[in-house]
């Protein structure tokens, strides 16, 4: 088993429910892309060495749309920023 040490373990919820139309949810997702852009947030998380990431969406059930990833750089933020931006909704359900 290989085990990495991370200084934050961060798990990003996105809110998919019903009450959330198009707009909202594109800016819960675009939050996540642009903070983890944002050369500012790519210091801090080269400064800690490495940090975890998720994101699920949440509902009426809950989905894992970015498994857990190790970041330790900008090219890092940058990567998981791109696989963020790339989702799609996972549902429109209920709340």
């Amino acid at each position: 088993m290989d085990l990495t040490y991370v200084a934050v373990a961060l798990v990003m919820l996105v809110d998919v429910s019903g009450s959330i139309d198009t707009r909202e949810y594109d800016l819960q997702r675009g939050g996540i892309v642009a903070a983890f852009e944002d050369r500012g947030v790519q210091k801090a998380i080269w400064q800690q060495q490495a940090v975890a990431v998720t994101v699920i969406e949440w509902s009426d059930v809950q989905r894992t749309v970015v498994p857990w990833r190790i970041l330790k750089d900008a090219d890092g933020a940058t990567r998981f920023a791109t696989e963020v931006a790339a989702i799609k909704r996972s549902s429109a359900g209920g709340t």
